[in-house]
């Protein structure tokens, strides 16, 4: 319990939280359940494809010419390329702030890491590293009914 109030207390110092977080709307609330429900969704996804090591599926996260899809794609190469599969990735969200929301259209802020999975190399399966967590924008386009990546921008 008091890990998490540590994790809360940072995610509230990057993240600014405005009036209508500190004193959420049911329309505030809504959209963060909402863009949480999104991005988890998304990442199971993305988390599929590279369990399969399957680039179309990866690059199908993203939208068309998406920078983000080109280095998600190089890195899923880069591993593949040396025999290894990266399953189960788990990321962890620390904090989200819904800074646009459409019905087509979904721009966030989050603090996020990843937080576990496994490398599987021919050898053995090793724990994937823990990376520190990171504030990213993150801007989703929905396309022919599932949201997609247009572009992460931040320190991560």
């Amino acid at each position: 319990m008091r890990l998490f109030a540590v994790l809360v207390a940072v995610s509230l110092v990057v993240l600014p939280v405005s009036a209508a977080v500190a004193d959420p709307s049911r329309e505030h609330g809504g959209q963060v359940r909402h863009a949480l429900a999104v991005l988890h969704a998304w990442d199971e996804r993305r988390s599929r494809a590279w369990a399969g090591s399957d680039e179309r599926a990866l690059a199908a996260l993203y939208v068309r010419q998406s920078s983000a899809a080109r280095t998600d794609v190089r890195l899923l190469r880069s591993y593949t390329a040396r025999g290894f599969v990266v399953r189960r990735i788990v990321t962890q969200v620390f904090g989200l702030r819904v800074l646009r929301a459409t019905p087509d259209r979904l721009v966030v802020r989050i603090l996020d890491r990843v937080a576990g999975g496994e490398v599987v190399t021919p050898d053995s399966t090793v724990p994937l590293p823990t990376t520190r967590p990171v504030v990213r924008r993150i801007v989703l386009a929905r396309v022919a009914g599932e949201w997609r990546v247009v572009g992460v921008s931040g320190s991560g």
